[in-house]
């Protein structure tokens, strides 16, 4: 999650005297390489979730017995890992950083976002290791799980959207419409129980809010890095 938390100190708290990245703390290398790697990531796990949002419910069974041949669990574990990069490429950033009163409250509620994020991915892996008979992840299981699932992904909109709401950076209408775009898919998991047709739709929804997430983040990403080389 790119939230520009890079390069926000004000003028009084700037290094005048231009350390390098390894003296002040901040590799600017783990930054773009953590945050390119959260970025893959997501693109991975986006295009496995179209393939497999667009089997309708009725057509899944062989799906729901072999955890979409694998690909349930690949898109598991890449949605921990880009959530776990995400962390890192923040916490390099805020490294030995002194923060504003508006900053601070800004970070806070980046934690609560990603701890809430994190602790609905370990209730989801929960659900697909543990259940016997549908190997399936929450938001494709069946319509009591969708529902439940649609239910805490609307509850993470509230937080995401508050978080946002908190942001000091300048980059907030980028970082809005990053948030959208990668949270939309996740509130029409309901469309795989309307038949092939809305199925393929969900499949189609899912590649193309990946890619315009994937753009939006790289560029996140890009101005943040650039803007913490200039304050270095």
């Amino acid at each position: 999650m790119f939230r520009s938390q890079f390069g926000q100190q004000d003028e009084t708290t700037q290094n005048t005297s231009e350390p390098d990245t390894e003296e002040s703390g901040v590799s600017l290398n783990d930054l773009r390489s953590w945050g390119i790697t959260a970025l893959a990531a997501d693109a991975a796990g986006g295009i496995l979730t179209a393939f497999l949002d667009g089997v309708p419910e009725k057509a899944d069974a062989p799906f729901e017995k072999t955890a979409g041949f694998g690909m349930e669990l690949a898109t598991l574990v890449l949605d921990i890992f880009s959530l776990q990069a995400g962390i890192i490429v923040s916490n390099e950033a805020d490294d030995g950083r002194e923060k504003s009163d508006a900053e601070q409250e800004e970070e806070r509620w980046g934690k609560i976002v990603n701890g809430y994020r994190g602790t609905v991915l370990a209730l989801d892996s929960m659900v697909l290791i543990l259940e016997p008979e549908t190997k399936q992840r929450m938001k494709r299981k069946d319509e009591y799980f969708v529902a439940f699932y649609t239910l805490l992904a609307s509850i993470d909109v509230v937080l995401t959207s508050i978080s946002l709401s908190k942001s000091t950076s300048d980059n907030k209408p980028v970082q809005i419409s990053y948030e959208v775009f990668s949270l939309l898919p996740d509130l029409l998991g309901f469309m795989r129980f309307l038949g092939p047709k809305f199925s393929l739709g969900l499949a189609a929804i899912d590649i193309v809010t990946m890619g315009i997430a994937t753009g939006l983040g790289g560029k996140l990403l890009a101005d943040d890095v650039a803007e913490l080389k200039k304050d270095l």
